[in-house]
């Protein structure tokens, strides 16, 4: 099963690899990857577990990752509630 760190690492990557893109938009392309991963989840620990690395993020200190995390909530909202 893949846990908080998993996710985290996997998050950090993925900011480093979309914010490389020329043109990636804040919340479309930026976020997408993991808004997909979510909704593969299954597992109500491993979807806890991507909830903690969320928070995470946030709790970081870092404005960047913190960014990320908002970044990640907002496209759940702007992308999920069509």
């Amino acid at each position: 099963m893949r846990d908080e760190s998993y996710f985290y690492d996997l998050m950090i990557e993925k900011n480093e690899k979309n914010k490389k893109h020329k043109g990636y938009s804040e919340y479309g392309s930026r976020v997408m990857d993991i808004l997909d991963l979510f909704e593969t989840l299954q597992n109500i620990e491993e979807r806890k577990a991507f909830q903690h690395a969320i928070e995470k993020l946030l709790l970081s200190g870092n404005r960047e990752l913190i960014e990320f995390g908002v970044a990640i909530c907002t496209g759940f909202v702007v992308f999920k509630s069509r």
